[in-house]
């Protein structure tokens, strides 16, 4: 319970008082009671709405603080370690620090390694999780086309599922195969 992931800024007697409640129990009084807007709110926490109207959500507290750990992460990469090469450029870093590239931490190959040698394909069609009637097709790096439109992969995840961010390799399956796209990636040291 005591993680990053568990937390999210809320009053200090408003935490008193939902105490150890089920959050489907407290979170859909809070609506009712006072904000109508909680489902807004709740997203940009990276807290699906759908604990207001779905209460499976109180038996699955690990695949919930698991999740939004992925999404916090996802947040992570894409704000401070994609841009970390553009970041050191324009505003400078200690001599003994220095980078050609952005630094991965995983080590694992990202979308645009595995369209370069065709572990993923231009025309490729992909789904997110749980919406695998909701088909978009690769149409480059870092890019889908979805109902006629052009768009970003994560902003495409995001729309399709609701969430205020997507982790792409762990939620976006590739149609051919049923699978992820992170079951492409090759790991560190692994052969793919």
């Amino acid at each position: 319970m005591d993680c990053v992931a568990n937390r999210t800024l809320i009053p200090r007697l408003l935490n008193i008082k939902i105490g150890r409640r089920a959050p489907h129990d407290y979170l859909s009084e809070l609506q009712a009671a006072k904000n109508p807007q909680l489902a807004i709110s709740l997203a940009s926490h990276l807290v699906p709405a759908d604990l207001l109207t779905d209460s499976t959500y109180n038996g699955f507290f690990g695949f919930f603080v698991e999740e939004r750990a992925r999404q916090i992460f996802a947040l992570i990469t894409r704000y401070a370690i994609e841009p970390l090469g553009e970041m050191a450029a324009r505003h400078g870093m200690p001599s003994e620090m220095e980078f050609d590239e952005p630094t991965r931490l995983s080590g694992r190959d990202r979308l645009p390694d595995m369209l370069a040698d065709g572990r993923v394909q231009l025309g490729d069609r992909v789904y997110a999780v749980g919406h695998p009637d909701k088909v978009a097709t690769i149409a480059s790096s870092n890019e889908v086309t979805y109902e006629g439109r052009r768009l970003a992969i994560n902003a495409w995840g995001q729309q399709v599922t609701g969430w205020a961010s997507i982790n792409i390799y762990a939620n976006v399956y590739l149609e051919r195969t049923s699978k992820p796209l992170g079951t492409l990636r090759a790991q560190p040291d692994q052969p793919e």
